[in-house]
């Protein structure tokens, strides 16, 4: 990523427009030319010519064999429908000569049917019955719970004491409205509808807003669960010194009961990714080691938590 930072310069802009206005720019092989220079993070082998006479009966253009015969990094940029993934499936299966060598892929999607499709492809190659528990293809946040379930030891870091369990979106919220109504008023439970009508007048501030701002925080890569306590309370509407104590204990409350009840919310395995490659040298290294090659479906959906966590 630094290195295409690099490419992106404003000399290299400036070199680029002046090459555009004589016609002599291709944008493609600037990149290829700049991803050259440095040493290859993705390497596959070369497809044998049998199998690049069958991709061309399969209907795969001059374009596409590139990015499948590729061996530099290389980011794929085409428009719906061009088969962007059939392409990624078909790359993988070059590289992938036995099967333990998808051991060694990270391959990224953002739907488990996209992953599904890649197991079941590279199945029917090699004739077996492919279990997506034995990989490491699939979501984000499937395969970051994977590997930190994998190594739950590692998250007595910060404070769990054994492997977490997963809550939806909808229990997330809920415990979090709970912490909050519980805190400002004991008897929340009993009038809760009551509360939310007049809420925001009554506090000046509304829990949902503030849960929606977390998760909001925590895909813009906070430093730690303090930093977020900050960040919450300087985008409230609020200057009430009282509010905004509320607000950072109800914030400081729902973090702390997750830990204490080894429960993750979605957006908690990224922000604990991301803590745990920071702050433990030995378990980032320990997946530098693991993974060969790192391939992701839908590139232009990655927020910044999961590009700086691949990064």
């Amino acid at each position: 990523f630094e290195e295409l930072i690099d490419f992106f310069s404003e000399e290299n802009i400036n070199k680029m427009n002046k090459e555009i206005e004589e016609g002599t720019f291709s944008l493609e092989e600037n990149l290829i030319i700049e991803c050259n220079k440095q040493e290859p993070i993705i390497v596959f082998e070369k497809t044998t010519e049998q199998e690049l006479e069958d991709l061309k009966q399969e209907g795969f253009n001059e374009q596409q064999l590139k990015v499948i015969q590729s061996n530099y990094p290389i980011v794929n940029i085409a428009g719906p429908g061009s088969g962007k993934t059939k392409t990624l499936i078909e790359k993988i299966i070059v590289e992938v000569r036995e099967i333990d060598d998808l051991k060694n892929l990270l391959v990224l999607t953002f739907t488990n049917a996209a992953s599904n499709e890649i197991l079941e492809r590279l199945g029917k190659k090699f004739n077996v019955e492919l279990d997506r528990r034995d990989y490491y293809s699939g979501t984000y946040h499937g395969i970051f719970y994977k590997l930190m379930k994998e190594n739950h030891e590692k998250l007595k870091l910060f404070g769990f004491t054994n492997s977490p369990k997963i809550l939806d979106d909808n229990e997330n919220k809920h415990l979090f409205e709970s912490i909050a109504y519980t805190i400002l008023d004991k008897e929340a439970k009993l009038k809760k509808k009551a509360i939310k009508e007049n809420f925001e007048q009554e506090h000046g501030f509304m829990p949902i807003e503030i849960y929606y701002q977390i998760n909001n925080i925590i895909n813009a890569i906070p430093k730690s669960i303090k930093d977020i306590k900050e960040r919450v309370k300087e985008h409230s509407k609020s200057n009430n010194e009282n509010e905004l104590k509320n607000i950072e204990n109800i914030v400081h409350q729902f973090f702390k009961f997750k830990i204490e009840n080894n429960l993750f919310g979605f957006s908690d395995i990224l922000m604990y990714m991301n803590f745990l490659l920071e702050k433990d040298k030995d378990f980032k290294e320990t997946l530098q080691n693991k993974f060969k090659h790192i391939l992701i479906d839908e590139y232009q959906d990655t927020n910044p938590i999961q590009a700086k966590i691949l990064n």
